[in-house]
């Protein structure tokens, strides 16, 4: 898609999909408008008066900034999904609603710095369903996703009881630590100059990313060298449960370890990203912390 311009000098980097724009669902490729998709869902707290930040690029120097606009209700979304998919996204909702409301209070917020993996707790949650609800967006957030794994694309059409990614893939999960939010699609990251594993920079490739406290989410191909290092549980499994199954959090989940985003870290001078302007959306915001589902219910 080409980028739209913001002003004679700036123009968005990635994805900039508009109301009543026409342009294929992520998920079952469907021409038509789209409409406004939430990741994770607005009953989890993503509603309030947030700050939307985009990447944009000077079309005279190149060089790429983030850009502030006005705080606006509505919470962290864009336009990914038409109608139906997104109606099948808001069936799993109240799954990862659920989610939110047993890690808030293990979690003992605010989660400022990153610290050890914390033990998920002897609770009760749906994990196919919630696994469900952040892994359909991501095909909003990712035009391509929906022809690299069709399969998956498929299933979730389907309401199949057992969506698989794996081998070749990995849902993984952190907590996310901090107050930041950001939610992209393939964005390939690495440490420049910085910690090495085998003689190769520190990085990761995600097809997809939901970092929205009190969670944070990655689509991956199989092995990542910094979400290994850091530990980030691999919840693949999740989605071969049904929606309607019950499972302890405890007994479906290694510990996770409390994370923050690589270009805002105590590395982030080290930090660098690429990705394509064509199939890759990117949005942040700075005023979401683990609390934010109290203030803007």
């Amino acid at each position: 898609m080409t980028k739209r311009e913001r002003s004679s000098a700036h123009q968005v980097v990635g994805v900039d999909r508009r109301r009543r724009d026409r342009s294929p669902c992520g998920l079952c490729g469907n021409v038509g408008p789209l409409t406004k998709t939430h990741v994770p869902a607005q009953s989890a707290g993503n509603k309030g008066l947030v700050t939307r930040r985009v990447f944009v690029t000077d079309s005279q120097d190149g060089e790429s900034t983030m850009k502030d606009g006005p705080p606006k209700i509505g919470g962290i979304h864009f336009y990914g999904l038409c109608a139906d998919c997104n109606q099948l996204q808001n069936q799993y909702d109240s799954a990862y609603v659920e989610l939110v409301d047993i890690s808030l209070p293990w979690l003992n917020t605010p989660l400022i710095l990153p610290t050890g993996p914390r033990e998920p707790p002897r609770l009760t949650l749906r994990p196919g369903a919630a696994a469900r609800s952040v892994l359909i967006p991501m095909f909003g957030l990712n035009t391509e996703l929906r022809n690299t794994i069709p399969h998956v694309a498929e299933a979730l059409l389907a309401r199949d009881p057992v969506v698989s990614v794996r081998p070749g893939w990995k849902l993984r999960l952190a907590i996310a630590g901090g107050v930041r939010a950001r939610v992209s699609g393939s964005v390939g990251g690495f440490e420049m100059f910085g910690r090495r594993l085998d003689g190769r920079p520190l990085g990761v490739l995600t097809m997809a990313q939901v970092h929205f406290p009190p969670l944070a989410w990655q689509l991956v191909p199989s092995d990542q060298s910094i979400l290994d290092l850091e530990g980030w549980a691999d919840v693949s499994r999740w989605l071969e449960r049904p929606p309607d199954e019950e499972a302890r959090f405890r007994d479906v989940s290694s510990a996770l370890p409390v994370v923050e985003l690589p270009r805002h870290g105590k590395r982030g001078d080290l930090w660098t990203e690429l990705f394509s302007d064509e199939i890759t959306f990117i949005v942040e915001s700075e005023d979401v912390s683990p609390g934010f589902r109290e203030r803007s219910a």
